[in-house]
């Protein structure tokens, strides 16, 4: 089966990433499948999964913003920050109300800073933290900078709370509800957690694993340009095409002065990602002529 496109997948609670983006492996095999960011064991929803040629468009989808609803409990440590590791309760902790973690709110949103969880899968001198944090190393993990794009209380029931973000790549949800729960004079542990969005993935227009099968995949196949919507389109001809597939600058009659563009054909298919060049002129930064010349 030739697939180049993107599938929504929702990944169910307590089935890890890599046996759900399985079932889409064996039933495009031997095409190369990817995802664009894991889903810990505990959490659920959108894992973006990249099929053939849309691989490559990844980074892209990465780099997009990211929504969940995350559930925590307050008056609890974890070493993992969240209920898969050795929860301890917190015997003196203060009991927290609505009003304490609405007024704290805001402090969270926009351009924050956070510590990472030891349990995470960065990198320390080539080994990932998690597996360091196994051992009983800890690892030195610097700050890292994150945008909150907004964040909302969604309901409170002391001790639990549950909040809605929507945020850029890289923000660490259960370290989030740490440091809003230590802004308050204590401490939590995130119970539960499901990824809404990633970019245009929604979670209303997500398939579960065991949905999938080769009758039915194509049609939860989206076009790979639909992953990169924010970008601007242009199509082309095959004139152009055929410039691409020998990686001849194309220079529009007029300079549509973006960065990057989507170049797609007449039948709306994805044959390029361009980048400007210091003279106007456009060349692939990813080239996808040679696979509409292979179907």
């Amino acid at each position: 089966m030739n697939v180049f496109g993107f599938i929504n997948l929702n990944k169910p609670r307590n089935l890890g990433s890599r046996t759900a983006i399985n079932s889409i492996v064996k039933l495009v095999r031997p095409q190369k499948v990817g995802h664009a960011g894991t889903l810990d064991p505990l959490a659920s929803g959108v894992l973006v999964t990249a099929v053939g040629p849309a691989t490559r468009l990844i980074r892209y989808v990465q780099d997009s913003e990211k929504e969940y609803r995350g559930s925590f409990r307050l008056g609890c440590t974890s070493n993992t920050e969240d209920v898969m590791g050795d929860v301890t309760e917190i015997m003196s902790a203060p009991e927290v109300f609505q009003a304490d973690i609405e007024n704290v709110l805001p402090e969270f949103i926009g351009s924050i800073e956070q510590t990472p969880p030891q349990f995470s899968a960065l990198k320390v001198d080539g080994v990932r933290a998690y597996k360091l944090a196994r051992k009983g190393v800890e690892a030195p993990l610097k700050p890292r900078r994150v945008v909150i794009h907004s964040l909302h209380l969604a309901s409170f029931d002391y001790p639990t709370l549950e909040l809605t973000i929507r945020c850029s790549g890289g923000t660490y949800v259960r370290t989030l509800g740490r440091d809003i729960a230590k802004a308050v004079g204590s401490d939590a542990v995130m119970t539960d957690l499901q990824r809404t969005a990633v970019g245009n993935f929604r979670i209303e227009d997500a398939v579960t694993p065991d949905e999938l099968s080769s009758e039915n995949l194509r049609s939860h196949v989206t076009l790979p340009q639909d992953a990169v919507s924010n970008m601007k389109t242009v199509q082309i001809d095959s004139q152009v095409s055929h410039q691409f597939l020998n990686a001849v600058a194309w220079h529009p009659s007029q300079d549509p002065l973006h960065e990057e563009l989507l170049a797609v054909d007449q039948q709306n298919r994805l044959v390029a990602v361009l980048r400007r060049q210091a003279d106007g002129g456009y060349t692939p930064r990813l080239n996808f002529v040679h696979y509409w010349n292979d179907v």
